[in-house]
């Protein structure tokens, strides 16, 4: 078992006793099933549009009564080894379903497959996107839940 895995193993054995009989598999579904529900929980209230970077994905997240130009750059958490398009859909449509603002969502890459810095480099990547569609950084906000917190620090340091 891997350092990522023991991490994560870890920090779930807060929350979910005798976590130790799941594989990482089972708990990335796990965190990804709560994704959904949350994507359900916001309603028909927005519209999801995707966006492929190759490497990882991304979704906008458009609440229909949008308002203002203001873009949150949403990292979800997972420590770095859970969290699929499902998850980072389901807490952005949260977030855009409450701010009233649009959401842009990576889906970055996991560890242990994908080690430090992809998810940084993602993280840059999905910030960069943003400015190339004409976002000022002044309307661009950061927010990470855990992991996210994390990787928006980061990009913070990368930028």
């Amino acid at each position: 078992m891997g350092f990522s895995e023991k991490f994560v193993r870890k920090q779930l054995e807060l929350i979910f006793p005798k976590i130790e009989k799941y594989t990482l598999e089972q708990l990335r579904s796990a965190q990804d099933i709560t994704g959904t529900f949350m994507r359900r929980l916001a309603g028909r209230s927005l519209e999801i549009e995707y966006k492929s970077f190759g490497a990882f994905e991304a979704a906008w997240i458009h609440p229909v009564a949008r308002k203002s130009d203001t873009v949150v750059l949403y990292l979800h958490g997972g420590g770095y080894t859970c969290g699929n398009m499902d998850f980072a859909i389901g807490f952005g449509s949260t977030l855009a379903k409450t701010l009233g603002l649009r959401v842009f969502a990576p889906a970055y890459r996991l560890a242990p497959e994908e080690p430090y810095p992809a998810a940084v480099d993602d993280a840059l990547r999905a910030y960069l996107y943003l400015i190339e569609c004409g976002i000022s950084p002044s309307q661009i906000v950061l927010c990470g839940e855990s992991a996210g917190g994390g990787l928006s620090y980061a990009l913070c340091l990368r930028l």
